[in-house]
């Protein structure tokens, strides 16, 4: 009988004044000096980590953008290069968790990770290549287990849902959301495919996998509920594993693919979201990026994202300590293309 993540579940149930400051407040806006993002010119040699000064510690996005651009169009002399290869690691880390506005969490550096590794930007053609390579990943698992006789347990998937029940039910009004658990646990047991079935064909198993992620990936936002979207994205979990260890040949593929998941949803976030202000400053860009990179940097996740992976780079390819100088402009792209990737 299927494991039901339910069985366990118990069903019997200085005030202030925000205006305080607000004068105050204003007031110090008002005395405040405009900020400025000087450009460190491409023939300094030195090492310019933003404001055209020699430093050592990482600061706010801006100073990291003008760290970033000097670093993608500037020379490293001798002797640099230790010096910038764990600088580059934890500015263009820093920069990309800018840009998909994601808390600090296990998941969040993976996607980090992940979008620095594939030089992915967070930009409409960025999201496309993210999905792409997703679908391909599936079609060469697909591949691989398409004359496989093993087979998934379906009790076991769906236990994957009791990690969900114990999430939302630490709340003091769990029901609708327990309900919306229990509403996907009951629709996969009783999937047309599946019905009277204790056991699912691997290829099967991977094809209900896919089709789960994608569903949810092709959903508007606010249109699915916390415990909905949760509660799929665990049975479709349980799923990848149940092929896993079916067919352990594709773990690193399926290992892939979930970081490629994990980015992928604070992608689509930003990029729509993006999508739906004016997009009218990015033409600065291309007239004067100079100036306008640094600025528009503390706005913009596709900048943010593009400068991540041109310090990314940089780093990468830094001279180590003695070496003659080596990061030169070649680790550049024109912002044109950048925002196609």
């Amino acid at each position: 009988m299927a494991s039901n993540p339910f069985d366990q579940f118990d069903q019997n149930k200085a005030e202030s004044n925000p205006f305080d400051q607000f004068d105050q407040k204003q007031q110090e806006q008002k005395q405040e000096k405009p900020r400025e993002y000087p450009h460190t010119p491409p023939e300094q040699s030195e090492l310019r980590l933003g404001w055209g000064q020699e430093k050592t510690t990482l600061g706010t996005p801006g100073q990291l953008v003008e760290f970033g651009f000097d670093v993608a169009t500037a020379g490293i002399g001798a002797g640099g290069g230790a010096l910038i290869k764990g600088l580059a690691k934890t500015g263009a880390e820093k920069l990309m968790g800018n840009a998909l506005k994601i808390a600090k969490s296990g998941e969040a550096a993976t996607a980090i990770r992940t979008m620095l590794d594939e030089g992915l930007n967070v930009t409409r053609g960025g999201l496309n290549k993210l999905r792409s390579k997703i679908d391909l990943l599936n079609e060469e698992i697909k591949s691989a287990i398409a004359k496989s006789p093993a087979t998934v347990n379906k009790a076991k998937v769906a236990s994957a849902l009791k990690d969900v029940v114990e999430r939302f039910k630490s709340q003091v009004n769990p029901q609708a959301d327990l309900k919306a658990i229990r509403k996907s646990f009951d629709e996969f047991m009783n999937h047309p495919d599946l019905v009277g079935k204790s056991e699912i064909p691997i290829q099967k198993a991977q094809e209900l996998k896919q089709g789960t992620y994608r569903a949810l990936g092709s959903k508007p936002y606010g249109e699915l509920k916390g415990a909905e979207v949760e509660s799929q994205k665990a049975l479709a979990r349980g799923l990848k594993e149940g092929v896993s260890e079916g067919a352990p040949e594709v773990n690193g593929l399926n290992s892939k693919e979930s970081k490629l998941l994990t980015a992928l949803k604070p992608v689509e976030k930003q990029v729509i979201a993006e999508a739906n202000r004016n997009p009218g400053g990015l033409v600065y860009l291309f007239h004067n990026p100079a100036a306008a990179t640094a600025y528009l940097a503390d706005k913009s996740p596709a900048v943010k994202s593009i400068l991540a992976n041109m310090i990314n780079r940089a780093g990468r390819a830094a001279p180590v300590a003695g070496a003659a100088a080596g990061v030169m402009a070649s680790q550049s792209v024109p912002l044109s293309e950048a925002f196609k990737k």
